[in-house]
């Protein structure tokens, strides 16, 4: 899972006469090994400012379980904050509970952009969309579903956003990464 990993993270970054910076293989391991199992944990938690390489890594998780996991093609779904905007709405509030448990009992969930639907504005619809994720969050441990996520805000602010019950699931249950390698001034285009 690693070298799949690895290989995908150099084929979605195209960095400049090089590869993916050394510090990255043990973020690489980490995510490795939890989605292969050889972990405690049920998560990642990808946290770190803008242009660290969380968007890269998730696009990279999500290219080796599409290669993986193809013949199962509802094994893995992935969010993104502009699908947290528009998408979790659709999904949780306008078709209910079925798509709710569609992410529920998914084995692979990756989520982008975690804690960004907290400045929607719209402070209801907000406040309803966060309460979904949390619970999401939750039922994915409860279930031992394995999930990636990722975000620029610290653990504990996702307890502000969340609420206490999902950070303590995040902190008991995820392993943290937290990535500083500035991917933005070595790159020059992503592939996917």
């Amino acid at each position: 899972m690693s070298i799949l990993l690895t290989e995908s993270l150099n084929n979605a970054v195209k960095c400049q006469g090089k590869n993916v910076p050394a510090e990255m293989s043990g973020v690489i391991g980490s995510i490795a090994n939890v989605i292969h199992g050889a972990s405690n944990c049920t998560g990642v938690l990808l946290q770190g400012d803008f242009g660290t390489g969380k968007t890269t890594l998730i696009k990279s998780v999500i290219g080796v379980l599409r290669a993986l996991l193809n013949p199962y093609r509802n094994s893995f779904t992935s969010l993104s904050p502009e699908c947290c905007q528009v998408s979790m709405i659709d999904l949780f509030l306008h078709k209910g509970d079925n798509a709710f448990d569609d992410m529920v009992n998914v084995d692979y969930l990756l989520i982008d952009d975690v804690g960004w639907e907290s400045n929607f504005g719209d402070i209801p619809r907000t406040k309803e969309i966060q309460a979904t994720v949390g619970a999401l969050i939750q039922k994915r441990y409860d279930q031992m579903k394995y999930t990636v996520l990722a975000t620029i805000f610290d653990p504990t602010n996702l307890g502000d956003i969340y609420g206490i019950t999902t950070f303590d699931v995040i902190k008991e249950g995820y392993v943290l990464i937290e990535l500083e390698h500035d991917f933005c001034k070595n790159r020059t285009s992503l592939v996917l």
